[in-house]
């Protein structure tokens, strides 16, 4: 088996723009924004970058819909400037925290569920609720609580990691306790 690619398809970013808003004037001056009934934010979508936002009142935003940093680091600039441009007072470029990558792998390879529940520990499976399998490691040592979800078909979708080196680590821990297990081949 080769070295399995990270593929990422998303990343969750978190931006404070430490300044309040206002909503509804933005929701109405801003292009490609809308606002829902009884929801708490503004709804940002950009085309180019195509990535969305949810703005809150306190400055705070949400950004998804990127597959790497630089496409968030684009998006989040030009909204910013977009708000300068509507007279919002932000005094200087926010910082950008990644709260969530997530990513799929491909192994190539049929994996058996029902033998990776009963041979795996960190596993739950219940195939009458879900078609797969998820792992998540005891030992993890970063602040957040990964998880993959691991399909028969060999193909994985990884989230809760920050960065594609921690995507790619959690991947091999589970590689190495399928090999350890038998359930796959040995390294060459």
């Amino acid at each position: 088996m080769q070295e399995p690619i990270i593929q990422v398809q998303n990343i969750v970013a978190f931006v404070d723009l430490r300044t309040q808003l206002d909503l509804d004037r933005l929701a109405l001056a801003l292009p490609g924004s809308y606002r829902r009934e009884k929801f708490p934010a503004l709804i940002v979508k950009l085309t180019e970058p195509k990535i969305s936002f949810l703005v809150f009142g306190n400055g705070k935003m949400n950004c998804t819909g990127a597959n790497n940093i630089t496409t968030v680091q684009e998006g989040v600039s030009k909204l910013v400037d977009r708000l300068r441009r509507l007279e919002t007072k932000i005094r200087r470029d926010p910082e950008i925290k990644v709260t969530n990558v997530v990513s799929t792998v491909d192994l190539g390879l049929t994996l058996h569920l029902d033998e990776i529940a009963l041979n795996v520990d960190n596993v739950e499976y219940e195939p009458e609720q879900f078609p797969g399998l998820v792992y998540r490691p005891y030992d993890w040592p970063y602040d957040s609580s990964p998880s993959i979800l691991v399909f028969g078909n060999g193909k994985l979708v990884v989230a809760g990691v920050r960065e594609v080196s921690q995507a790619k680590r959690l991947v091999q821990g589970l590689l190495e306790n399928l090999r350890e297990a038998g359930l796959i081949p040995s390294q060459r």
